[in-house]
């Protein structure tokens, strides 16, 4: 329609516009199913952050065929994860990792390379293990205090239980 319009043929995109739109929107569309997952998750975020990064790293690395948009555009992106990676050391913070290890979805850590993977799995090990003593302490701490408050609740009902039985007995006795 605008091909055919004189005074609006310059708003008609190129071949080449085209393209380089596609490529840009192939890589932003990585972008916006992390955005869409994080939003939606229904457990704590955190675990995602770390997998959110290596995916980011996996895909924004160049390729050979890359177009000279498409590998320029990449090149760029990186340097941004790379630098909020390395300014909050998202991929170094033991609690990210061990919270990424506790999610099922991302605890082989597949998308790191191996070296990293390795590592990654080797910090959760290490932090469950130091985690561990001080999770089953609480946990003994908990377990106790609700059978303390439990026990409080059943003996608070069975006083009140027999004080309005009694109360309904004598009730009786003095309608008798």
């Amino acid at each position: 329609m605008l091909k055919n319009d004189r005074q609006h043929r310059h708003l008609v995109l190129t071949d080449e516009e085209k393209i380089i739109l596609e490529e840009a929107l192939e890589i932003l569309e990585v972008f916006y199913e992390i955005t869409l997952r994080i939003s939606v998750e229904s457990v704590g975020t955190a675990s995602l952050i770390i997998p959110s990064i290596l995916l980011l790293k996996s895909v924004l690395k160049t390729d050979l065929q890359d177009g000279n948009f498409k590998g320029c555009f990449k090149k760029n992106l990186i340097l941004y994860v790379d630098f909020y990676d390395e300014k909050y050391s998202l991929s170094d913070n033991r609690h990210l990792i061990l919270s990424t290890f506790l999610n099922p979805k991302y605890k082989k850590f597949s998308k790191a390379l191996k070296t990293a993977q390795v590592n990654f799995l080797n910090i959760s090990r290490e932090l469950i293990r130091i985690k561990l003593p001080e999770l089953k302490d609480s946990l003994s701490l908990k377990v106790s205090e609700i059978r303390s408050s439990l026990k409080n609740t059943a003996e608070k009902k069975k006083v009140q239980l027999s004080d309005s039985s009694d109360d309904e007995s004598d009730k009786d006795e003095i309608g008798d």
